[in-house]
């Protein structure tokens, strides 16, 4: 009986073996891989991708300066924050390959992905930017319109140095606005009327 086992262990061994040896001559590959091809056409989409953002962007910040009245440390952070963005768009904008590899050793993300995280601080500052032009809108409405008429009438030329205190007094209401002291700008707003 134990020849028995160890005929039928060889008969065994010997057909698994050889099933082993019949297998493809193809290399095995992993469903899901990339291919350089695939790898090329996903890299020119997120290029893409993030060049259109980068061009909308581009617009809309072209137009922000008189956003700087509201608040110069939103306005300064959202353009620092744009710079930021620029930076990292700047290093793969000529190589469209690179905005898929990887952005540092240090981190997993890629150049894309790096890029779209700054601008989405930019999209976060730009928002409160607007959100905070709206709310001094509504409430110094008086005083923008007060400010608008002296420009209209050339004010700065005529009285110089009366228009720079009412300017100075002016920028200081947004400053309230900026900080949510929006008893203190209304009473400001006041006293500048």
């Amino acid at each position: 009986m134990n020849n028995f086992k160890k005929c039928a262990l060889i008969i065994v061994t010997g057909v698994a073996l050889t099933a082993c040896g019949s297998s493809s001559t193809k290399p095995a590959q992993v469903a899901g891989s990339v291919t350089p091809v695939d790898e090329s056409v996903q890299a020119e989409g997120v290029y893409e991708a993030a060049k259109a953002d980068y061009e909308l962007w581009l617009q809309k910040l072209k137009d922000i300066e008189p956003l700087e009245l509201y608040s110069k440390s939103f306005y300064k952070d959202t353009l620092s924050a744009w710079a930021e963005a620029v930076d990292v768009y700047s290093d793969f904008a000529d190589d469209p390959a690179k905005a898929i590899k990887d952005f540092s050793i240090f981190s997993s993300g890629t150049y894309a992905d790096e890029f779209n995280e700054k601008l989405a601080i930019v999209k976060t500052k730009h928002e409160k930017l607007l959100q905070l032009k709206e709310r001094a809108d509504t409430i110094l409405a008086d005083s923008i319109d007060q400010m608008e008429y002296l420009d209209s009438i050339e004010a700065e030329t005529h009285f110089k140095q009366n228009y720079r205190s009412v300017k100075t007094a002016y920028v200081a209401l947004f400053a309230y606005v900026a900080d949510k002291d929006i008893g203190d700008a209304q009473n400001k707003q006041v006293a500048f009327l």
